[in-house]
């Protein structure tokens, strides 16, 4: 079943995405007209979620583990729209400079244009013609950037339905000391949520709701964590803590 942009959209706007509920035909083009390729990889934007703190989640759903791989995942759901970044192929290509990639997907024709500066690739997707629920003209569905001497950068993902700037956006950087962090800002919703990850896997993750934080957890190397949840105000409710 393929998922319109507006419908994806929306469950960023709801804070509903997880990624196990969109499949990859829902988000990845098909029918390649230019010969395609891999052309802006962020595959290494994603944190990896703990083993320990997966399996406390699924031991149990509503506790703080499954919490924070909740927020974990809404950090990784921008990988619901990678395959507009990405032309179908059969064989993988590097990186275009000043590349224009077109393919269609059912209704739609869409754009991705590519350019590498030397110390950074510059990328936007535009999208034409209909999903089934709504018809675009020219409309910049994505854009944003990445280093490439460091892991950093910015994806902004924009919405038919607002205007002056994006609807949401990812940020990511890895400091001298390796580092990485990563925001993901939900605008039409207030949310934003942060992580950090350390250089030993350990790392953090704090979810805020207008400017308000709710919910804290930090884990170890080792994948054990603790959490802590707050109520509108921003005072502690809950705390807790899951093994290894």
């Amino acid at each position: 079943m393929r998922t319109s942009i507006k419908r994806l959209i929306a469950l960023f706007s709801l804070l509903a995405v997880i990624l196990g509920g969109c499949s990859s035909d829902d988000s990845s083009p098909t029918d390649s007209n230019n010969g395609g390729g891999a052309a802006v990889d962020l595959s290494a934007v994603t944190i990896d979620i703990p083993p320990a703190m997966a399996s406390a989640a699924t031991a149990n759903p509503s506790g703080g583990a499954a919490q924070a791989q909740l927020y974990l995942q809404m950090l990784n759901s921008f990988t619901a729209f990678t395959g507009f970044l990405q032309p179908p192929s059969a064989k993988a290509a590097k990186v275009a400079a000043d590349g224009v990639y077109t393919w269609t997907q059912g209704g739609l024709s869409i754009t991705l244009t590519v350019q590498d500066t030397g110390s950074e690739i510059y990328w936007e997707v535009k999208v034409n013609g209909s999903d089934g629920e709504q018809t675009y003209a020219n409309f910049v569905l994505l854009d944003g950037y990445r280093e490439k001497t460091v892991n950093s950068g910015m994806l902004n993902l924009y919405d038919p339905m607002t205007e002056n700037g994006p609807a949401t956006y990812w940020s990511w950087s890895t400091d001298p000391e390796g580092v990485f962090s990563v925001n993901h800002f939900g605008l039409n919703s207030n949310v934003h949520v942060f992580a950090t990850v350390q250089v030993n896997g350990s790392g953090s993750v704090a979810y805020y709701l207008d400017n308000v934080v709710r919910f804290g957890s930090n884990w170890n190397a080792d994948g054990s964590g603790e959490f802590t949840i707050y109520d509108a105000n921003g005072s502690m409710i809950d705390t807790g803590a899951w093994p290894a």
